[in-house]
């Protein structure tokens, strides 16, 4: 029978955990009922918003012209004082004034703010005439006007910046309309705003006897194309060129996307409250409708990124203004990327924005027939005449020059680059671009414990390479100054395993300082240039010259130590070591282990992935020119063909953002390796591939935190396995 037992409740020891449970206490009657009270008038307040915000506002806007005017017409945050104006007149080449126009309903007088702005060819007579004559200026027909229509909610001095590309080829006329800035208060809709830019357009024709181009922005270009379309009706002299600046195609169709109609769109009595009555009363500013009536040529700019007019509003004119007009018909449309981040104010910023005026500037005065450009007025005859002849010129130049241009770069650099080992050469081996230093001065290079020296590996040809010896780290407090220290003592000490570290096509043995002081930690480093690199011995540069001379350098190292010797190779070092130690291997000399930085599997397949070799990959002689001579003339460094006589522990390390050598290529030489070595035999083979997101790229590895106890792991794991290999054969 099993009994059970119950402590007695002992208080609390003084380090005890102590749980404390929190009882909520129920809510009284009345709270609750006051609770219920303030989620009724919460819910009442939100409906009462919804009503006034989406029920009344569109109510009130239906039958209320005033604030379908303010809506439309947005200028009620403009300054208004003639005196802000009139200051800008301190601005060389910058007259403020004002022109008077008639009302289109009564006999009223409408004064219009106006600046003009010379070209900037002027700016020289601007500062030695005090009192220069602007409107003799803008009399003549030296340079055209640009008549200039600004958006809703700005005013004559909103577009200082687009200003400024204008005044290099044009006189500006920019204006406010009426009730915006300075100019007369008087009512606004669009048959009266529209009738005040014809008659300043009149006035402006008494004014000049140069062409004039109308440029509207927003709103602007509504007006300015119906004003472009009235004058053509009146048969009085027409502008010769129309720009369209982030157009719409009509206001009912701009409400339905603008961020302030989208609030309000997606009611059901949206067109009932909001489109119609701004029809009703005359703001409808169609500009797909005015447009066909436009017989000047015509240019349409919009920007993807546009979040008050959509870009698409811009294409649907380009096409309306294309197929549908009579007359002229030649039309021009530029849309600007949504990354250039331009939105609907600042397409003026474009780097080519001076170039689409100039080029449209020039095709609306050829084609002109008001145009006093008094050289084109004298020759366009001549020059229409002689268009085609002009044409078929251009024609046949251009297309000589894609045809020299073709031969040259898809038949004459690969010919070129086939027949030429010094061209292979130099782009293997880019010594002309490699640091030119004084090794032996090891201070300069704030280095302790290294030592400079140089070993004659080739007495046929005499090359002597220069190399450092880097000692290991738990040496350094032993060194007082790094010219006097037994460093052969501390080479021949088989105690200190040595790395020999071999660099890439672009460096010498002053470039990896930080990797250095890595690999110090573990080995006695000892780093080479190869003949040409650095201060070794300038001689000719093949694959065969450069691992001859590793090999011997190596059997110069082993006669100087019977400690382990390890590879590193970065880059092109990785096929210089992969293929001494397969030659070493013929000599009976095996290293305890190779590292492989950023390794390729052949250079033909670094060269494949470059993209101007990608680029002419499609040429049928593309193999034959391009890839085959470099095998063929001794600059393959073929280590997939290498690797499969490396009798040691292989480590393989690269970055999968590297943008020299892709981590495939260091792939296809792991899985070649992996496939075709015996792991007992010669030794495993690990891969450490590091992600993108790091960004260490071709030369960053040694960034990698892990890098330390990966070098550590795998000096274990060759000393396992030597000592494996040694028990097997004993």
């Amino acid at each position: 029978m099993k009994t059970e037992t119950v402590d007695e409740e002992q208080p609390p020891e003084e380090n005890q955990r102590r749980t404390i449970f929190y009882v909520r206490k129920p809510l009284s009657r009345a709270a609750k009922k006051r609770l219920k009270y303030v989620g009724i008038f919460l819910l009442a307040l939100i409906i009462l918003g919804f009503l006034l915000v989406f029920v009344g506002f569109p109510l009130i806007f239906m039958n209320s012209i005033a604030l379908q005017r303010i809506l439309i017409f947005t200028n009620w945050n403009l300054p208004s004082k003639s005196s802000y104006f009139e200051k800008h007149e301190l601005l060389a080449g910058l007259r403020n004034f004002y022109v008077s126009v008639h009302d289109l309903n009564s006999e009223k007088i409408i004064s219009l703010g106006v600046w003009h702005l010379l070209p900037y060819i002027y700016e020289e007579e601007i500062i030695t005439e005090p009192q220069f004559d602007f409107e003799s200026a803008l009399k003549s027909n030296f340079r055209n006007v640009l008549l200039y229509f600004h958006g809703t909610g700005e005013d004559r001095s909103s577009s200082f910046g687009k200003y400024k590309k204008f005044r290099e080829a044009f006189h500006v006329i920019t204006f406010d309309y009426r009730s915006y800035a300075d100019s007369a208060k008087a009512e606004l809709s669009e048959d009266a705003v529209v009738n005040d830019c014809l008659q300043l357009y009149e006035w402006l024709l008494t004014k000049t006897n140069a062409s004039i181009f109308f440029w509207g922005h927003s709103l602007g270009t509504a007006l300015a194309t119906r004003t472009a379309a009235i004058i053509r009706s009146k048969n009085i002299t027409q502008p010769i060129g129309l720009v369209l600046e982030a157009p719409f195609t009509k206001m009912s169709e701009e409400l339905y996307v603008h961020p302030y109609g989208k609030i309000f769109a997606w009611l059901p009595y949206f067109k009932a409250t909001v489109i119609e009555p701004l029809q009703k009363n005359g703001f409808i500013f169609d500009t797909s409708k005015h447009i066909l009536s436009v017989n000047v040529p015509i240019m349409i700019l919009s920007a993807e990124d546009d979040n008050v007019v959509p870009y698409t509003f811009g294409r649907e004119l380009y096409e309306i203004a294309k197929n549908n007009r009579t007359g002229v018909k030649t039309t021009f449309y530029y849309q600007f990327a949504y990354n250039l981040g331009y939105n609907h104010n600042f397409m003026y910023q474009n780097y080519f924005f001076p170039y689409f005026i100039n080029y449209f500037h020039y095709i609306c005065v050829t084609l002109s027939t008001n145009t006093t450009d008094p050289f084109l007025a004298k020759n366009r005859h001549n020059t229409m005449g002689k268009s085609k002849k002009c044409l078929k010129g251009t024609c046949i130049y251009l297309f000589a020059l894609l045809l020299l241009l073709f031969l040259l770069v898809f038949v004459i650099i690969p010919v070129v680059f086939m027949l030429s080992v010094e061209i292979q050469r130099n782009i293997i081996f880019p010594v002309w671009s490699t640091e030119n230093a004084n090794f032996s001065d090891i201070e300069s290079f704030h280095l302790k414990g290294v030592r400079n020296f140089y070993v004659t590996v080739d007495d046929k040809e005499n090359v002597t390479l220069g190399a450092w010896q880097i000692l290991p780290s738990k040496l350094l407090s032993n060194v007082v100054d790094n010219h006097y220290y037994n460093y052969e003592d501390i080479l021949a000490n088989k105690n200190y395993s040595i790395l020999l570290y071999l660099h890439g096509n672009g460096g010498v043995r002053s470039v990896p300082l930080e990797l250095y002081a890595i690999l110090r930690k573990y080995f006695q480093v000892i780093a080479i240039d190869y003949r040409g690199y650095g201060d070794s011995t300038k001689a000719e540069l093949t694959e065969e010259n450069i691992v001859r001379d590793i090999v011997n350098f190596y059997i110069w190292l082993r006669g100087k130590t019977q400690a382990r010797i390890f590879f590193w190779g970065h880059s092109l070092g990785t096929g210089v070591s992969t293929h001494t130690i397969s030659n070493l291997k013929v000599q009976n000399h095996v290293p305890s282990g190779l590292v492989l930085e950023t390794p390729f599997s052949s250079v033909p397949d670094v060269m494949e992935e470059h993209f101007f070799v990608k680029f002419l990959s499609w040429l049928p002689w593309y193999r034959q020119t391009m890839l085959d001579p470099v095998v063929k003339n001794g600059f393959g460094f073929e280590s997939t063909k290498y690797v499969v006589d490396v009798d040691c522990p292989i480590m393989i390390l690269h970055a999968k953002d590297d943008t020299i050598v892709s981590y495939q290529s260091a792939t296809k030489l792991y899985e070649t390796a992996v496939k075709n070595r015996n792991f007992t035999t010669q030794g495993n083979v690990t891969f450490h591939l590091f992600d993108e997101s790091r960004g260490y790229d071709h030369m960053l590895i040694y960034l990698a935190p892990e890098l330390p106890t990966y070098i550590s792991e795998f000096i274990d794991e060759c000393i396992k396995f030597e000592q494996t290999l040694n028990q097997t054969q004993v």
